[in-house]
């Protein structure tokens, strides 16, 4: 490492915010316009916060002890889940359990972040609570950085910040494929908008020539039972807490056959779709006959639900599992004294309309290129996830000397 590099707390770097949260039982401070960040809002590994869950007003802020935070601030989960990172794309609110971080004058903010995330299991190990994991203000004290030149944090942000944006890129480009499939599925089996003729049935009016079905039917799907086929060396384990939507946000725990947890019990077939079972958790696989890559070379927990679709439902399942409206009925359905979730048996209770061949078909012939473009740019994803997080220490360390790399900063 250079002589120019200097060793520094990474609280001289920083001004470190807390927030807070307005009274929950005062409505006129909710749903408001002014984004409102909790831990849920940041735990997919992105580097921007583009969404919240929940939002405030500006009587809410103004009577609270929450915050502003502005763009290209830093927000950190200080509490229970413990080093979640991201940075702000735009002024948003945050609640007590992070910290907001407003890089100092002259350091590349870009840069402090990444900084930060290089040096995030040196903070994880800092933790202390009774009952749940936590931070203070005096752990960033703690924390001893290397900060180079700001030509050199200029650069190292540039190398980086770029496979971010690509990454960002493909999510957008995801995110957009889904939201028009969804639309369609809205129009087509929700609304029957493209229907003339219906038929009476025990959901209500329906196009004439469909059927009513039910989730484990076996008419357009089955519950995948418990049990997994042996394997050699080693599988990437996905819990519930892994995937975010219908993203898998970490594959790092590795398992074998003879070292594993017993929630790792499920085996990913071809053509299968899975849910999470808790209450009030949106969290999705799919697994097409193009996903090698998931038949291969992951174990599933016994937390998620699959399904095994009869071929020519996969895709009008799959969508279905996408919407808010299966969202509600699983909630319906989910019971439990401490943790509430959905069983096997009161999954069939979850009813739905079976569409006829001719619309089916014609759904699929417009959905399957969508979904199988979703499924690579997941794969670029993680290759350009893997490109980032290799680069990220040897640009942090110095190993990669930035002074001899050509960056068009302007």
């Amino acid at each position: 490492m250079s002589l120019e590099w200097e060793s520094k707390s990474f609280s001289d770097l920083v001004d470190i915010i807390g927030g807070g949260t307005p009274k929950t039982s005062i409505d006129e401070y909710w749903n408001g316009d002014i984004p409102w960040i909790s831990i849920k809002d940041f735990n997919s590994g992105q580097k921007y916060v583009l969404s919240t869950e929940k939002t405030i007003t500006e009587l809410g802020l103004n009577n609270s002890s929450t915050k502003l935070l502005h763009k290209d601030d830093i927000i950190i989960s200080a509490r229970g889940t413990v080093g979640e990172v991201a940075m702000i794309k735009y002024e948003m609110a945050f609640n007590q359990s992070c910290y907001g971080l407003k890089v100092h004058e002259l350091l590349d903010k870009d840069f402090v972040y990444y900084l930060l995330r290089y040096n995030i299991n040196k903070l994880r190990n800092m933790v202390h609570g009774a009952v749940f994991d936590t931070i203070t203000t005096n752990t960033f004290d703690n924390i001893i950085v290397n900060v180079p030149p700001q030509e050199y944090q200029e650069k190292i942000s540039y190398l980086l910040s770029n496979i971010d944006n690509l990454i960002e890129v493909k999510i957008h480009e995801n995110k957009n494929l889904e939201e028009q499939l969804l639309r369609i599925f809205d129009s087509w089996f929700l609304k029957f908008e493209l229907s003339n003729e219906f038929s009476d049935s025990k959901l209500g009016l329906i196009p004439k020539g469909w059927k009513i079905d039910y989730l484990g039917s076996k008419k357009s799907c089955s519950i995948i039972k418990s049990g997994i086929d042996e394997f050699d060396n080693s599988k990437i384990y996905i819990a519930t807490a892994d995937v975010d939507n219908s993203i898998i946000t970490s594959n790092d725990t590795l398992i074998t056959m003879d070292d594993k947890p017993s929630r790792a019990n499920m085996q990913p077939i071809s053509n299968s779709i899975w849910f999470a079972k808790m209450i009030d958790s949106k969290k999705l696989i799919m697994v097409d006959e193009y996903c090698n890559d998931l038949l291969n070379n992951y174990i599933f927990s016994t937390g998620f639900c699959g399904l095994k679709c009869v071929d020519k439902y996969f895709y009008y399942l799959w969508t279905f599992l996408l919407t808010d409206v299966f969202d509600v009925m699983k909630n319906n359905f989910c019971t439990g004294t401490t943790m509430q979730a959905i069983n096997n048996k009161d999954t069939k209770l979850i009813e739905f309309v079976l569409p006829d061949d001719k619309t089916i078909t014609q759904f699929n012939s417009i959905a399957k290129p969508m979904f199988k473009k979703i499924y690579y740019n997941n794969l670029e994803i993680k290759k350009l996830q893997r490109l980032r997080d290799a680069l990220l220490p040897k640009l942090m360390s110095g190993e990669i000397d930035v002074s001899k790399i050509n960056c068009d900063l302007e």
